[in-house]
């Protein structure tokens, strides 16, 4: 153990024995091997099959470098005992070390968001453009790619403030039996909590909602309205958080937000159930744009628009009516459209006792055999459905896609029908009623 401790040579008041100088060895040969391992093998290896230009790496690889090297500095300061005092007072001691650290910290903050902004951000957009066959993700790479940015070195910050006992407490309060030391790291906390809820709202409206808006097939405005909803409740939430870290009495807050929310709810509540409302119709998908419902009212009308609190529905009178979408949630509403366009109807007819009723069945079903808007299949039939008080009666039953015009395609079919009857001598009878009269005389 002698041998170890013998003193090799000196640079000033720095002594090199023989231990310190094999343990210096050794750590820059574990540096260098380090270097080359993560530079030929792990990343090279990881990144470029990932589209990652090697020209590209150059940053990266002068990145890794320093961090190898300060790695190497920080184990010499400690093996040679170099870790001199530059400033010392009673809650900061700023020697080689903590430089040293602080470099570390900030230098993997670089790496962390090369790797982030090249290998997540870059290559997710560069997809995005390629299955669109447009440059129109550029822009919004370069926004997220800046937040992240910004979330990596306030985090970075942060923990050179906490873990080298840099974080000076700027003021100290006491409420409700409580006290609140407020410190440089507390301002990091808030900025970085509201950064990084603008990340979670670009991810959730740019990876996730998009996903969803193409499987159901949900218009723009929804779409934009949906996206300000996700974003104002991920806000709030953050804000929230955020004035939590600054110190702010949360009791109080909490309670003025529920007496804000009750009188809101008051308020609006009919808003609120609209809109509600609205985004279980784009969801659930009972409604969609190009259905043709028939509304409590007896009106029948296509919808043109779903929005957040109404929908558009435009009549067969070309008459834009503007529906609360509480009413198409809870109300009877018959959506013709649903599954398909294909709906059966009926037309009533009567004819006059005596007539022959296999002649009558022939006619009306040529009354619409030759329609091009009545449907073959299912083909139309005629049902005999009473003997009636002044007539026999019959319902002709067809089936038609035409729903919005249905009443003029009845309309000539009642016009053929009276054509056929006359052609025929089949009398569409008055009502008659017989009364007797009694004569006491």
């Amino acid at each position: 153990m002698e041998e170890v401790r013998e003193i090799l040579f000196t640079i000033g008041n720095i002594e090199f024995t023989v231990g310190s100088v094999i343990i210096l060895g050794l750590v820059t040969l574990a540096a260098i091997i380090l270097y080359r391992v993560i530079k030929r093998t792990l990343f090279t290896k990881l990144l470029s099959p990932k589209g990652i230009e090697p020209t590209e790496f150059t940053s990266f690889y002068h990145y890794l470098k320093i961090l190898v090297l300060l790695i190497w500095g920080f184990a010499a300061v400690h093996i040679l005992n170099l870790n001199h005092s530059f400033f010392v007072t009673e809650d900061v001691n700023v020697n080689v070390a903590l430089i040293l650290g602080g470099l570390f910290i900030l230098n993997a903050a670089r790496i962390i968001d090369w790797f982030i902004t090249h290998y997540l951000v870059h290559n997710y957009y560069t997809s995005q453009d390629q299955e669109s066959g447009r440059q129109t993700a550029m822009t919004t790479e370069a926004k997220m790619s800046q937040r992240v940015k910004y979330i990596i070195y306030i985090f970075a910050l942060f923990l050179i403030l906490r873990n080298f006992d840099l974080d000076l407490t700027l003021f100290h309060t006491e409420y409700g039996g409580s006290s609140f030391d407020f410190k440089l790291s507390n301002i990091l906390l808030a900025v970085m909590v509201l950064m990084f809820a603008r990340v979670i709202v670009d991810l959730l409206t740019q990876l996730i909602m998009v996903g969803v808006y193409q499987t159901r097939s949900i218009e723009v405005g929804a779409q934009i309205a949906l996206n300000q909803i996700i974003k104002y409740i991920i806000f709030v939430i953050a804000a929230i958080i955020a004035l939590n870290y600054l110190g702010f009495n949360m009791t109080l807050i909490w309670g003025g937000a529920a007496a804000l929310l009750v009188g809101l709810g008051l308020g609006l509540q009919q808003t609120f159930n609209d809109v509600f409302s609205g985004i279980l119709l784009l969801f659930e998908r009972t409604v969609t744009v190009g259905d043709i419902l028939k509304l409590e009212d007896g009106i029948i009308g296509t919808v043109q628009r779903i929005g957040l609190r109404t929908t558009l529905v435009e009549t067969r009178a070309n008459v834009s009516m503007i529906v609360p979408n509480s009413k198409l949630v809870t109300n009877h509403v018959e959506n013709l459209t649903h599954h398909n366009n294909k709906i059966k109807y009926l037309v009533d007819v009567g004819v006059a006792y005596g007539s022959d009723t296999t002649v009558v069945k022939s006619i009306l079903l040529r009354a619409v055999k030759n329609n091009p808007y009545v449907m073959e299949f299912p083909a139309p039939f005629v049902r005999f459905t009473n003997f009636g008080g002044s007539s026999l009666d019959f319902e002709l039953h067809f089936f038609s896609r035409n729903i919005l015009v249905i009443e003029d395609i009845k309309s000539d079919i009642r016009f053929r029908i009276d054509e056929l009857f006359r052609e025929n001598g089949i009398e569409i009878p008055f009502p008659q009623q017989v009364v007797w009269h009694k004569n006491d005389m």
